[in-house]
């Protein structure tokens, strides 16, 4: 091809500005390219875009680089500058590549001068990337409860934990019982536009976090009545994280609280390790891409936790037992 002999270079390329690529740009963009009146005729062009730019590559002619948009684009049309970093020997530096949408999964591509001028031209094809427009919900919730069979410890503590002990949760329900010492649930929303993160977002009125009640048995003529005393439960950390690609966003959501308030029965003469004042946490994650969500949940050595997708159980975390988390 004629422009990529090593002639003279062409005249400076339009300076380049910050802007962020249309999201039905980004992707993996393969096929052949025509210029009349040179000695290859034709020649294969790889190009990957993602928000910010990306790269070129002609691998018949051994030449490839970097693509940055610049100035003058239009709304239809990106306008790339195109430098190369490999291969400038044989091909032609300072021109610009134009690419435009022409369909569904196409683009326009024209290698111009600095005059507009096309020099070659194709239609290329996606290959990767970009797809999914639309939006991903997800449903999370933890639970930390704690298994009374699973304290083996022969103390007070250990007494004390068998006695506050929870039904094992099998549902992500907050009122399915007595199933939990503390609990959060939330929904996150990511917006997509051909695979690319354009919004990513708690939704405010799905996010909840509840402490369980610790029963305690006061005595009485008719028999003893159990007194449901509350714990407490905070909010310790909420984020969210777009990748540095933007095909993905990472939440992270961490409450924390006390397993017991069953404060009339102290289970250790330092007031500092007792269990009415060691607080207990779980953590709730989710990478959020065009494709699906990978959940994940962490937790305090004590007690147990699980965690649910949607109505889906991803994980659960076993105790140690009371005294080697609470010292």
């Amino acid at each position: 091809m004629a422009h990529r002999l090593c002639t003279a270079a062409v005249a400076a390329l339009l300076a380049a500005v910050p802007c962020h690529l249309n999201g039905q740009l980004t992707g993996r963009w393969e096929g052949t390219a025509s210029q009349p009146n040179s000695r290859a005729g034709t020649f294969p062009v790889v190009m990957v875009l993602d928000r910010n730019g990306g790269r070129i590559d002609f691998p018949s002619l051994g030449c490839g680089g970097t693509l940055t948009p610049a100035a003058g684009s239009a709304a239809a049309t990106i306008l790339f500058s195109e430098n190369l970093d490999y291969g400038r020997d044989k091909c032609v530096l300072g021109l610009r590549v134009r690419v435009s949408r022409s369909g569904s999964g196409t683009v326009s591509w024209a290698e111009v001068d600095a005059n507009g001028a096309a020099l070659s031209w194709a239609t290329l094809t996606r290959t990767q990337g970009g797809g999914f427009t639309g939006t991903h919900a997800y449903h999370l919730t933890a639970k930390s409860w704690i298994d009374g069979p699973a304290v083996t410890e022969f103390s007070v503590r250990g007494l004390k934990f068998r006695l506050e002990h929870n039904r094992e949760p099998l549902s992500p329900s907050p009122n399915a019982g007595n199933d939990y010492k503390l609990f959060q649930s939330f929904v996150v929303q990511v917006a997509f536009e051909d695979g690319a993160v354009t919004d990513a977002r708690f939704l405010p009125e799905s996010i909840s976090q509840r402490a369980g009640p610790t029963y305690v048995a006061v005595p009485r003529l008719s028999g003893p009545r159990l007194i449901p005393l509350t714990g407490n439960v905070y909010v310790v950390d909420q984020a969210v994280q777009r990748s540095a690609d933007g095909r993905s966003a990472t939440f992270r959501r961490t409450v924390e609280g006390h397993p017991s308030m069953w404060i009339v029965v102290p289970d250790a003469f330092d007031p500092a390790g007792s269990t009415n004042f060691t607080p207990i946490r779980n953590t709730v994650e989710v990478t959020v891409t065009a494709e699906g969500a990978e959940p994940r949940g962490s937790g305090t050595a004590f007690p147990s936790h699980r965690f649910w997708i949607g109505d889906r159980a991803f994980a659960s975390q076993g105790q140690v037992q009371p005294s080697d988390f609470f010292r």
